[in-house]
């Protein structure tokens, strides 16, 4: 492929020199961690500015290491045999190392004269505690002597079958612990308080005494199938009192009386009514929109000067009388001007545009040039059937027969163009292919520019618009350099600027009239 020659560079600061073969000035993407955005390809680096070190992807198996890195013979990782202990540690490239035998000292001694299977012993100054490998506690001893020994397992039965008591102290449940009861167990607080489950499964709160039985917040009780389940009822200090059908709210209480969902049902005859049903007013008003839906009803006058009304309550049906003339807001929703007395009908929920409207017109004045209205055909041009069909007389209009406003007259023809005067045709003769070749042929040539250019000293060459002839927008303008030498394409840094004005940039001055610049000129204009 043949060189690019004389490119400034692919950016405004020249970074890149395609004639020295430099990178200049390059930044390798600094981040803190492996960089993640992408999938990450072999060889990618990046600089690492916390640790600063420059780090490169090696593949799916070694992922990201830092340049200068091992990536073999080093300990990756390891693992501790609690029941033997033994460590092993895994290294890279080379076999595992195991460390056997590990004996604690210290504090913390293994005594095997006193314990069995490997157990922990150990010892103070005050204190000793024995545990076998199933990790139950076999004797426990210190200086207030509360549990002095015992093998079985450490459950507060078996705690409690020792004597142990609270002392006038509460008993703590740590956490995640449970405190686990039968069935038939009770909670019994002074024996009119109990809290229980009964033979059927039933979960039992009974309050049997004097006093009352009483549910305590200071912001909200729920009764609730679950924690996350469906809500029976909910009860708001400063708010109200809420209760649910199938986790969906049916009743509330609020500051000024009650909110009922749906119907409500009475015992008493509500006046006019010969059921016991209540109706809010939303289902009345449902029902009585349902019975008029699609009738005229009058909403009143309409500015015109305004769009239509819009919206859930507009409906079909809805009749307004134009109080102030107009086309809507901007001029633009109505396509024929409405009139004071006129009347627009609804013809669907909700109307948004002109068809969703009918238009009823008192009465539309005749045509102007300004104004759209009632327009009478001229008898000499125009027809119009008994089904109200307009067409054009003769073909056409007879040239010369109107008199007034804009119109054609008469038309002359001239070298190879001939004009029938009764229909106002235009026919033009005497051109062959070779002649409308020529006249395409000089268009495209008037669109085009071919000079030289270069002087040897100058690396910044302009052509002006006196000297390509092609306008002054040089937006519209398609340039090529070219080497006259070597007929090799040039690169250079093209700058397109007002009244037409091109120049272009060079890294080194080109030799005298060395480079053939082509401008072509694309558009309409």
């Amino acid at each position: 492929m043949a060189d690019i020659k004389y490119l400034a560079g692919l950016d405004i600061d020249g970074n890149i020199n395609l004639n020295t073969g430099q990178l200049q000035f390059a930044v390798i993407q600094p981040d803190t961690s492996d960089p993640t955005a992408q999938t990450p390809q072999v060889g990618q680096i990046y600089y690492k500015s916390d640790t600063q070190s420059l780090r490169i992807y090696s593949g799916a198996s070694d992922g990201w290491i830092s340049v200068g890195q091992d990536s073999n013979n080093y300990v990756k990782s390891g693992t501790f045999d609690d029941s033997s202990g033994d460590i092993t540690l895994v290294r890279e490239g080379l076999s595992n190392v195991q460390i056997t035998g590990l004996v604690v000292s210290g504090d913390i001694p293994t005594n095997n004269n006193q314990l069995t299977n490997g157990a922990l012993y150990i010892t103070g100054s005050s204190s000793s505690v024995f545990t076998n490998k199933s990790g139950n506690i076999s004797q426990w001893t210190n200086d207030s002597g509360y549990i002095t020994s015992y093998s079985e397992t450490s459950t507060l039965a078996n705690v409690l079958s020792r004597g142990n008591t609270t002392s006038g102290t509460d008993i703590a449940v740590s956490a995640g612990d449970d405190i686990t009861m039968t069935d038939s167990s009770k909670i019994i607080m002074d024996s009119d308080f109990q809290i229980y489950k009964t033979l059927g499964n039933n979960a039992i709160i009974s309050e049997t005494g004097s006093g009352d039985l009483l549910l305590l917040s200071n912001n909200e009780v729920e009764i609730k199938s679950g924690e996350l389940g469906e809500t029976y009822a909910k009860f708001t200090k400063d708010a109200g009192i809420e209760l649910y059908t199938n986790d969906a709210k049916k009743f509330e209480t609020t500051s000024s009386g009650v909110t009922i969902s749906g119907k409500g049902i009475s015992n008493a005859t509500v006046t006019g009514d010969s059921t016991t049903t209540l109706t809010t007013k939303g289902y009345v008003d449902s029902e009585i929109s349902s019975a008029i839906a699609g009738q005229l009803v009058f909403q009143g006058g309409y500015d015109a000067s305004t769009d239509p009304p819009t919206g859930t309550g507009i409906l079909k049906g809805y009749t307004y009388v134009v109080t102030t003339a107009g086309s809507g807001a901007g001029g633009t929703f109505w396509s024929v001007p409405l009139e004071v007395g006129d009347l627009i009908i609804a013809e669907s929920d909700q109307p948004t545009s002109e068809s969703d409207w009918t238009e009823v017109n008192k009465n539309i004045d005749l045509a102007t040039t300004s104004t759209v209205g009632v327009v009478q055909p001229s008898s000499d041009n125009f027809a119009v059937s008994s089904a109200g069909l307009l067409t054009i007389k003769n073909g056409g209009v007879i040239l010369g027969t109107e008199t007034t406003g804009n119109y054609v007259s008469d038309l002359t023809g001239g070298v190879n163009v001939s004009v029938t005067q009764a229909t106002g045709s235009i026919t033009i003769n005497g051109l062959s292919d070779a002649t409308i070749g020529n006249l395409a042929q000089d268009e495209i040539e008037a669109r085009q520019y071919s000079g030289l250019i270069g002087n040897g000293t100058s690396t910044d060459l302009s052509v002006t618009a006196a000297t390509h002839g092609l306008g002054g927008d040089s937006t519209e303008f398609m340039i090529q350099l070219i080497e006259v030498s070597s007929g090799e394409t040039v690169f250079a840094e093209v700058t397109r600027g007002a009244s037409g004005l091109v120049t272009v940039g060079f890294t080194t001055a080109p030799a005298s009239n060395s480079i053939r610049i082509l401008i072509q000129k694309i558009g309409n204009s």
